[in-house]
């Protein structure tokens, strides 16, 4: 009895939006790592996989794959998120996102495109960002396309080049700046994604030691929230309004800054996702 009781309150809750969400703030954060670099440096980074393992309470939910592979003048970034358990269940939710970029004469890393292809509750949704060189969105598409008597359109004038995978690089930038000068403890980063701009608003907590898998690390603890913008529905905003997003990310204390967890408290618990296996390949992460 307890059981179904359970399963009817996560069925009730906003659980879709809250492990949907889970993956786009990942996203935000997996490619961090490859701030530090240089043009020069990359050309020889290894290709690396990161494996996250992801909880709801403390039932599992699913995992994320983070892989970054280098290339000659830039990077090619992939994330999959794939539920398990009762979150598959209920939502049977997967999704595969892909980011190339390329370091322009003056050795600013640039995006050229960002793919999403996703399954909710089996239904698919496609999206597809070509940038100019100038980081501006040249060509965008979504599939199937959203009626848009319900979803507003963006500003043209307000698009940016920061979709959710690009967005890492930056905050990674500001983080490293506290590093350096811990006065640098808040920042403001919006994020374009094809259909909705918000602007996702940071706070560095502190440096702290913490435990994840029996590992010990020294960590900077970030904290932030989500401001809508532009492009959302009338029901996301009302879900916004009612449960707005309260997440932490902890990073390693390190020139890599690498996102060890993530926790928020979203619908009727805490979604959490915590690093579990570094990987060279994509297979060898999958079925650790």
């Amino acid at each position: 009895m307890m059981f179904s009781i359970f399963l009817h309150s996560f069925a009730a809750t906003k659980t879709k939006g809250g492990f949907a969400l889970l993956r786009r703030i990942l996203a935000l954060f997996i490619a961090v790592s490859l701030g530090c670099y240089t043009r020069a440096q990359a050309d020889y980074l290894p290709h690396t996989v990161y494996r996250y393992q992801v909880q709801w309470q403390t039932m599992k939910a699913g995992y994320m794959l983070g892989e970054l592979m280098p290339r000659k003048g830039g990077f090619n970034m992939f994330l999959a998120v794939e539920s398990a358990g009762i979150v598959d269940i209920l939502l049977n939710h997967h999704s595969h996102s892909t980011l190339e970029t390329t370091y322009t004469k003056d050795g600013r890393l640039m995006p050229i495109q960002f793919r999403t292809e996703s399954t909710l509750r089996n239904k698919e949704k496609s999206i597809h960002i070509d940038y100019d060189h100038q980081g501006g969105v040249k060509h965008e598409e979504v599939i199937p396309a959203d009626k848009r008597v319900k979803r507003p359109e963006v500003n043209s004038s307000r698009k940016t080049m920061f979709n959710p995978l690009f967005a890492s690089l930056e905050v990674h930038r500001h983080v490293l700046e506290y590093r350096k000068d811990p006065t640098h403890n808040n920042f403001k980063i919006p994020v374009y994604d094809a259909r909705r701009l918000a602007e996702y608003q940071f706070t560095i907590i502190g440096r702290k030691n913490i435990s994840v898998n029996h590992q010990d690390f020294r960590v900077i603890h970030v904290h932030f929230t989500r401001q809508l913008l532009e492009g959302y529905t009338k029901k996301e905003w009302k879900n916004d309004e009612n449960e707005r997003p309260e997440i932490d990310v902890y990073l390693t204390d390190d020139e890599q800054t690498l996102p060890i967890k993530f926790q928020g408290q979203l619908g009727m618990g805490t979604i959490t996702a915590t690093l579990s296996n570094v990987c060279h390949t994509r297979t060898e992460c999958e079925y650790k």
